[in-house]
């Protein structure tokens, strides 16, 4: 089956081709006479005009139709598989009822329509052979249909021509329109499809290099915390070192005085005479003295030993993840072990705690302890030229909420630049310091918990970090 539809967009001139079904041949020489009027002659009209007046009994219409017979309804359904095979399908067809032996007219136009969905019909009877339930339930509910009764005046078949060949010209120009929408549709469809993917494709590489960068900022961190942290560990590794060191050597003094004890003589005069002689060598080397320095000695190694452990419980607790992700945390012994870490860097800054119990929160404990170093740092790094560096921390329950403040009285931050400091890659630090997602990641992580962030800065008097956690 061909479908005009596909060869319609050939087709850009009016279309007055009209199929005539009916099986009485008298009435095909009606229709031609009325669609098909011989040419007209302008000058032999216009004298008749003068003299005898307008003839209102000719046609109304100036153009012929181009009418094609068919006398029952195989013939016409041949006549249209014709037409739409050489791409010039029929505008409408005048279709009559009755029509034996063979097809009638409403059996007729459902073949037709399923050849040439499109084409324009008048059913034309004389006879209420069907009523339009039935017509309906036949042919179904379709704009393309109209009856016609018999007898019909010229002027109405007129008409109905005129008025179905110029839908179905209207329906082409529409059927041309749509279809190249839908070609236009497709296309930016398409392309818009394939921008998608790149715009996925290169949201995915973002996001990829947003971690990293996530990831140097964290590894930034922890080079920053290094120094000091390398600082803390050397101190007790140094007295512990020297600890050892007087203990190797009272242990080389004593040794003498222990080795004979070893050995011990049998004879009770010999184990006297012994034990007199190491009396006197502990005489010699004050060994009260030396136990109780030795007591010392150990006593502050093992306090040595104890805050090495405590320098790597705080940073393990800084960069370890846990399995499930999720953990309690205590925000006051987290800002300690920040303060821990940092203590190198704020040995000349006046820090001011007032913390006080808080209940505990579930979150990631390295980003809270990554965010709260992070704070601190920044603090920091806001105090460099200040004759009297101040940082005070805050953590205390509001209602249903935890509210934690970290204030300093730094450089402060412009008011034109307040508003930037959480945008991603945004920093005022110089090149290779800082990679600007320091603060990003922090908002991110609090927006995470339910919570918010503030700040509030005056440039010269200082900046207080305001954030808000629910309990």
């Amino acid at each position: 089956m061909n479908s005009p539809t596909a060869a319609s967009a050939n087709i850009i001139q009016e279309n007055r081709r009209i199929l005539l079904v009916d099986d009485t041949k008298e009435i095909h020489q009606d229709f031609r006479k009325i669609l098909c009027p011989e040419q007209n002659h302008p000058a032999l009209d216009a004298m008749e005009a003068d003299l005898f007046g307008e003839d209102s009994s000719k046609p109304l219409q100036n153009k012929t139709f181009e009418v094609s017979s068919a006398y029952q309804g195989e013939e016409a359904l041949q006549r249209v598989q014709q037409a739409c095979n050489a791409k010039q399908p029929f505008a409408m067809a005048f279709v009559d009822v009755r029509m034996p032996p063979g097809w009638d007219g409403i059996e007729t136009l459902a073949k037709l329509w399923e050849v040439d969905p499109n084409l324009q019909a008048v059913i034309c009877t004389a006879f209420s052979d069907y009523s339009w339930e039935e017509t309906f339930a036949k042919l179904g509910q379709s704009d393309r249909l109209l009856i016609l009764k018999k007898p019909f005046d010229p002027i109405e078949v007129e008409q109905l021509a005129n008025a179905l060949t110029s839908k179905w010209l209207l329906g082409l120009k529409a059927r041309m329109t749509t279809g190249h929408l839908k070609k236009m549709v497709q296309q930016r469809t398409q392309t818009i499809e394939k921008q998608k993917g790149l715009l996925e494709k290169k949201l995915k590489e973002l996001e990829d290099t947003r971690l990293q960068l996530v990831q140097a900022e964290k590894l930034a961190s922890v080079g920053q915390l290094a120094a000091g942290v390398a600082h803390e560990i050397n101190n007790p590794i140094g007295f512990i070192r020297s600890n050892l060191g007087s203990l190797n050597s009272y242990m080389g003094d004593l040794s003498p005085l222990l080795e004979p004890l070893l050995e011990l003589p049998s004879e009770q005069n010999q184990k006297l005479a012994l034990l007199d002689k190491m009396s006197q060598q502990a005489d010699e080397l004050q060994l009260g003295e030396v136990l109780e320095d030795v007591q010392d000695l150990l006593l502050e190694t093992l306090e040595g030993v104890d805050r090495i452990g405590n320098i790597v419980a705080d940073l393990h607790s800084f960069s370890h993840v846990n399995d499930d992700g999720l953990t309690a945390i205590d925000l006051s012994q987290t800002l300690q072990k920040a303060l821990r870490l940092l203590d190198t860097q704020l040995k000349h800054i006046d820090i001011q705690q007032r913390l006080t119990d808080v209940p505990d929160i579930t979150a990631d404990g390295s980003r809270v302890s990554s965010a709260c170093a992070c704070l601190i740092q920044n603090a920091i790094d806001a105090l460099k030229g200040q004759d009297k560096p101040r940082i005070t921390l805050t953590c205390k329950q509001l209602g249903g909420k935890i509210r934690l403040e970290i204030t300093d009285n730094g450089c402060g931050i412009a008011a034109d630049t307040l508003p930037r400091i959480f945008d991603p890659f945004f920093t005022t630090k110089d090149v290779g310091e800082g990679t600007g997602l320091g603060l990003h990641t922090v908002q991110q992580l609090i927006a995470e918990l339910g919570g918010t962030i503030q700040p509030r800065s005056r440039p010269g008097i200082g900046t207080r970090m305001e954030i808000e956690l629910p309990v």
